[in-house]
């Protein structure tokens, strides 16, 4: 999802994109309201900022970015105030990749989950 990582494109969901968002966060799921997870992107190597992607920075998505099994920033990942949180993902070859899909593992347990309440339990759980 979202416009091009090449650090020039400023881009995000036109008027359809955008109902079909605010949609799913309030009939989703039953009612409980669908989870947009977005990843921050991969511009990295052009100097891409996801606070210029308009699917990162919206209210009904979760953005979430990259940090490899160091701690560390890998080299496409890009930075932004949209972030809510990071995870890690995969690095260079030489660091292993990492398996994805805690919020499933979330919604599992409890599914009356409102999107409200995973972004807050994200935030709660979160290190700095």
């Amino acid at each position: 999802w979202g416009p091009d990582d090449d650090g020039k494109t400023v881009d995000g969901p036109h008027q359809l994109g955008k109902a079909a968002l605010q949609h799913g966060v309030i009939a989703g799921r039953r009612g409980f309201g669908s989870i947009f997870v977005v990843a921050s992107g991969n511009g990295g190597p052009h100097s891409d900022n996801c606070n210029y992607d308009g699917y990162a920075n919206s209210i009904y998505t979760v953005t979430i970015g990259a940090v490899d099994e160091t701690g560390s920033m890998p080299f496409y990942a890009e930075e932004c105030a949209s972030m809510l949180a990071v995870t890690f993902s995969g690095g260079d070859k030489m660091m292993r990749s990492i398996v994805t899909g805690m919020i499933a593992l979330m919604l599992q347990v409890r599914p009356c989950l409102t999107w409200r309440d995973v972004q807050h339990i994200i935030v709660f759980t979160a290190t700095k």
